[in-house]
């Protein structure tokens, strides 16, 4: 029966009658579509306030990593420069030369 009143009305109503209503339900339907749009608008700030915690997150733990890998090479480098040094040093002291070493 809804279908059939409605047809009814669009075929009985003027011109006249149909842009009146129009205009009395357009400031209702304005209302509706800002309160939408506003509520799509705060979904979207939100989704992007969570990407942008993610790669905040990601980013402090690829720096932590870089801290430790800088770190570890970092020791790695001066454990290889004495090992070096120490080896020259021993080699220094027990091979013979012409000329004497200080350090015999």
């Amino acid at each position: 029966m809804g279908i059939l009143g409605s047809l009814f009305g669009r075929v009985t109503t003027t011109r006249d009658d149909w842009l009146r209503q129009v205009r009395e339900e357009a400031p209702t339907l304005k209302a509706q579509q800002e309160a939408a749009s506003e509520a799509h608008l705060g979904e979207m700030w939100a989704i992007e306030r969570r990407r942008r915690e993610t790669l905040a997150r990601a980013r402090a733990e690829r720096d932590r990593q870089q801290r430790i890998i800088v770190a570890i090479a970092s020791v790695i480098v001066a454990a290889v420069v004495i090992t070096i040094l120490i080896a020259v040093m021993v080699w220094l002291t027990r091979t013979p030369g012409p000329y004497p070493h200080p350090f015999r």
